[in-house]
């Protein structure tokens, strides 16, 4: 999916049939994230929204930090936190964690042998 999100010129407020395509975007992104937008109005780019992810976590971020791809804190903290788990445990049993991320819930191993 390509979503084009255009917040005009700075300083220039968008109007009510643009509020409601960039809510609409909005909304979309926040779907493909597997969450929900659950403003009912957009006021600009720098406006908080409310939103949720799929866990049921709510919260409200202005459409430049979702568009800059934060989403969910809470879910992305867990996230970083499951792979330094992943990461700790690996060099435990003599392997390496190769994976930077489990955004893709991908983690990939190599097993060290020291000669």
């Amino acid at each position: 999916m390509i979503l084009q999100f255009n917040s005009g010129p700075a300083g220039v407020h968008p109007g009510p049939e643009q509020r409601e395509i960039q809510l609409l975007m909005m909304q979309r992104i926040a779907h493909a994230w597997g969450g929900a937008c659950l403003s009912e109005e957009y006021s600009g780019i720098q406006t908080h929204l409310s939103f949720s992810c799929s866990k049921g976590h709510q919260w409200e971020k202005t459409p430049a930090m979702i568009l800059s791809g934060h989403f969910c804190s809470v879910c992305n903290s867990r996230s970083k936190k499951a792979l330094k788990a992943m990461q700790a445990l690996a060099t435990e049993r003599g392997w390496h964690c190769l994976s930077a991320s489990l955004s893709l819930k991908i983690v990939s191993f190599v097993r060290i042998t020291i000669f």
